[in-house]
């Protein structure tokens, strides 16, 4: 049997696409998302329960929610063996080790574990289902398993708080994990809860040929993150066999996350290895971060896969409209004028503070409009007015300051080209490939910003250039005669003093061209 590695298909805040479109909103909280990546591990579906309690029979079930269409035998997220990996986990025992694959029912399956998990000296625990889901506190959990009336299994992974509400982290199998309140549990119609407890201490073995490597986890909850803030946890290795264990380089699902080991590692019988790992969420509601370990034993090749599994929940954040500023090409003393929105959600109320823009020739004004639902949306008017001194292209950032909990600083990257007053059109004359003695005529234009006509001077030109100038046109051009006399590769720079009414400035334009000798 073979380790997979993540849940994937993660699609925001429901269970699945099909429920969400069913949820009552008012239960839901559809603002609000959060994503999950779990160690899975690859055997045949669930089979469904016929027990159920009569606590949970006393309150209306939330079908639109919580039902199924499949039967837990034919269930696409895989809630079975979802469950059975996290319950060995939790209980201290390799999840790829599952032994026995057909089971009746979710009481059968917990029961299964009771001999394991005995000789692990840990222990799974029948609780209450609603004396369980009034006990939920904030932050991350040991997991607990919910069995629903189709015979589908749920976990509870913990609970964040948004705005002193209580959102607990509910997965069904390889779908996301969703933020739903304690009274959408309540009213689940779920028959049952399984909590799984082992002794402090106990790691998750993890067999690699004829040895163990013993891990204090597999998977950490973040519980709630914030955009763009750095996050860091660390997995404790030890190798309790007998053989040394080679621990390839990690890979990693994204750049985003960074373990502190960059190449291979010997483990030997005994050595440990404490595994740090760094990751940074976006400014989405997403985070699903993996770090893949391959390990060998030494001497026989003998291989093992195991999924690290980083996960968290974040709220939806305010509404960042653009999320950068390029102002394209400007003209000195030409306001160029952007709006940049923060629109506010239920789950992060703010006020804007302050708008900053360092050294970047920026002005700014602030509106505030309210929807019908008191929501603000802050129209920050900025207007670029850049001088003449600012030629070429110019980078900066607009920080906006907020009091919000999730994102108080917004920074914003800004890009703007200052166009030069003067310049010739095209700035390079390529000629491609040339016989000797085949004389070429090209133009080139020289434009003014404002309009004006230009005049020039020559400062320096190749011998095998003539120039003369048409005024008459505007813009003004520049005829050029090359008469090439030496094959090979040919290159020059013509230079210029070209001035309109206010403005005088040096030009150059680069000439190249492939000469080729006559056919004889």
């Amino acid at each position: 049997m073979q380790a997979i590695g993540m849940l994937d298909s993660i699609d925001g805040y429901g269970f699945d696409k099909h429920a969400r479109k069913r949820a009552d909103n008012s239960c839901l909280l559809p603002c609000l998302a959060s994503t999950v990546c779990l160690l899975t591990i690859c055997v045949s579906g669930c089979s469904q329960s016929n027990t159920t309690s009569s606590a949970t029979q006393t309150r209306p079930a939330v079908q639109s929610i919580f039902s199924n269409k499949s039967t837990p035998s034919h269930c696409p997220a895989q809630c079975v063996s979802t469950t059975v990996a996290i319950a060995r986990e939790g209980l201290g025992l390799d999840p790829e080790e599952q032994g026995k694959k057909e089971l009746l029912d979710a009481v059968a399956l917990f029961e299964s574990l009771d001999k394991e998990d005995k000789d692990a000296g840990s222990t799974s625990i029948r609780v209450p289902v609603e004396d369980t889901i009034e006990k939920v506190t904030e932050g991350p959990a040991a997991p607990v398993v919910f069995v629903h009336n189709s015979g589908h299994l749920y976990v509870l992974l913990g609970a964040i708080k948004v705005n002193d509400k209580l959102l607990c982290q509910v997965v069904h199998g390889g779908e996301s994990v969703s933020l739903v309140t304690k009274r959408m549990l309540l009213e689940g119609g779920f028959q049952e809860a399984w909590r799984f407890e082992k002794k402090e201490g106990v790691a998750v073995p993890i067999h690699v040929g004829s040895t163990v490597i013993e891990i204090d986890k597999l998977w950490h909850n973040f519980g709630e993150t914030l955009p763009d803030k750095s996050l860091e946890c660390a997995f404790h290795l030890k190798n309790t066999g007998k053989n040394t264990v080679i621990l390839d380089k990690p890979i990693v699902s994204c750049q985003c996350t960074v373990p502190d080991l960059g190449e291979k590692t010997k483990l030997a019988s005994g050595g440990t290895l404490d595994l740090k790992i760094l990751t940074k969420p976006a400014s989405s509601t997403s985070l699903r971060n993996s770090v893949g370990l391959t390990f060998y034993e030494a001497g026989n090749g003998m291989s093992r896969r195991v999924q690290l599994a980083l996960i968290g929940s974040q709220r939806e954040s305010m509404e960042v409209t653009p999320t950068k500023l390029d102002f394209g090409i400007v003209v000195p003393g030409k306001v160029c004028s952007r709006v940049v929105s923060l629109r506010e959600k239920p789950t992060d109320r703010f006020v804007l503070k302050e708008v900053g823009s360092g050294d970047l020739p920026l002005s700014h004004n602030v509106e505030t409009t309210k929807d019908s639902n008191g929501l603000a949306t802050y129209r920050v008017h900025l207007e670029l007015n850049v001088k003449d001194e600012s030629l070429g292209e110019q980078h900066g950032e607009l920080v906006l300051s907020t009091d919000s909990d999730v994102r108080p600083k917004v920074t914003i990257p800004v890009l703007f080209k200052t166009e030069s007053p003067l310049r010739a059109t095209p700035s390079v004359i390529s000629l491609g490939t040339v016989v000797v003695g085949d004389a070429r005529e090209e133009r080139v234009q020289l434009v003014s910003r404002s309009g004006e006509p230009v005049t020039a001077q020559i400062e320096c030109c190749p011998e095998e250039c003539a120039i003369v100038f048409d005024r008459k046109k505007n813009p003004t051009e520049m005829v050029v005669v090359i008469n090439l006399k030496q094959a090979g590769i040919w290159q020059g720079i013509i230079k210029l003093r070209a001035k309109d009414a206010t403005k005088e400035q040096a030009v150059a334009i680069r000439c190249v061209a492939y000469v080729q000798a006559p056919t004889q």
